[in-house]
Parts: structure tokens; sequence; C-alpha cells
């Protein structure tokens, strides 16, 4: 119930952006080359960028880390490819490069936000222990410093 609830939410959130996005589209200053190449990220970029940030949290509710790894990688890719579609609809592109180039951010940017950010956090360790239903994990708690990876000794 939980899962289809916040689903709904992330859905509402994303239709309700949908007229920023226009409207950012159509105020944006490109930039071109000589050769009449445009210069920067386009609207539909950035919010794939945004969208990559906002996913790893989201994907650790239904995530847990005691599943197998293909199955996480088979799933966070899935989710990638589907919110690729969503980002191009709602900017109003419906062809298939902008999709595969939305997912493709979207995928990367997750990985990333994941392992560099998120992670290190203990947010999404969290979630997932939070939101385990079949009670294999107690929660985690989360670090003394979120930033810290434990790479460095601490001096006592």
């Amino acid at each position: 119930m939980m899962r289809a609830v916040l689903l709904g939410i992330l859905l509402c959130v994303l239709f309700l952006v949908n007229s920023t996005a226009r409207a950012f589209a159509q105020t944006a200053v490109q930039t071109v080359t000589p050769q009449g190449v445009p210069i920067g990220f386009s609207s539909l970029q950035l919010w794939d960028l945004v969208v990559g940030f906002i996913v790893p949290p989201l994907l650790s509710i239904v995530m847990q880390s005691h599943w197998d790894v293909r199955a996480q990688a088979c799933i966070a890719f899935a989710v990638s490819i589907l919110l690729g579609a969503v980002t191009t609809y709602l900017n109003g592109s419906v062809n298939i490069q902008d999709w595969v180039g939305s997912a493709l951010i979207i995928a990367v940017t997750a990985m990333n936000m994941y392992n560099h950010f998120w992670k290190n956090t203990g947010v999404t360790q969290s979630i997932e222990a939070h939101t385990d239903f079949m009670g294999r994990r107690q929660p985690v708690p989360l670090p003394e410093n979120p930033m810290d990876t434990g790479a460095v000794p601490r001096r006592q």
C-alpha cells in the first residue's frame, strides 16, 4: 500500500512539473556554434539529471540490499527506461532518440548519485531497512558524520 501511494505521489509530481518544463523550454536561451550546433543542456537533459538525483531513494523503497545484484540492476535499468519515457513525453518530445538519451542520463546519474551521495549519507540503507516487509534486516543507524566514508581514520 505504501509503495503504491509513493508511486502515485511521484507520478503526480512529474505531471505537475510538466508545465514548468514546457515554460522553461520556451524561455531557455540556446547558445550555438558558428555551424549552428547548440551548446549546453536542453531542458529535457536538465530534468533527466533532476530525476536521476531523486531516483535512488525512491528505488530503495522497492529494492532491498539482500536481493541479488543482477535483480537490482535489472529493476534500476527498467525504472530508468520508464522514467526516460515519462520525462521525454512530459517535455513534448516523442522520438526514440530523446527517449534513449533520457533513459541513459537518468541511469548514469542515478548510479553515480547512489554510489557517491545517497549511500554515504545512509539514507538509502535506512529506507531499505524501514521498508523491509520480510523482516530480514534491522534498521541501520545513520552514521555519526554522514559524509564520512570511513576511508580516513578519525583523530580522537
